[in-house]
């Protein structure tokens, strides 16, 4: 193995270590019920949240929804899109379970102080 590739390597290694804990910031789920609150109840992996929404979306029973968790503290989670079935990507207009706009990936969801906090 080369020089250059031991640096790439060593560099790729750094990377993943100190942005692993970025991997798992979006879960999906599924929405339960409108609260009075402005909250939503999301099921995720069989269990029942309740959930602020920072999408501007409304939702009925049975949206499925993106729940993001910023740098990874799940006890800061939002709801932050509705979510397509049978897509990994994010669809950020319009409301229920299809949404009705353009689909961004989830790279792009990742804020400027988020990428401050890396490093």
């Amino acid at each position: 193995m080369s020089v250059t590739d031991n640096l790439l390597k060593t560099i790729d290694y750094a990377i993943d270590k100190r942005t692993g804990h970025l991997s798992h910031m979006d879960i999906s789920g599924v929405i339960v019920s409108a609260n009075s609150s402005g909250t939503y109840q999301v099921l995720i992996n069989n269990v029942q949240y309740e959930i602020p929404n920072g999408s501007g979306i409304s939702f009925k029973k049975g949206d499925l929804v993106w729940v993001h968790s910023p740098n990874g503290n799940f006890n800061k989670k939002f709801i932050i899109s509705s979510r397509v079935s049978n897509s990994k990507s994010f669809n950020n207009s319009g409301s229920g379970q299809a949404g009705g706009g353009s689909t961004i990936s989830a790279d792009d969801i990742i804020t400027d102080e988020e990428i401050d906090a890396m490093f």
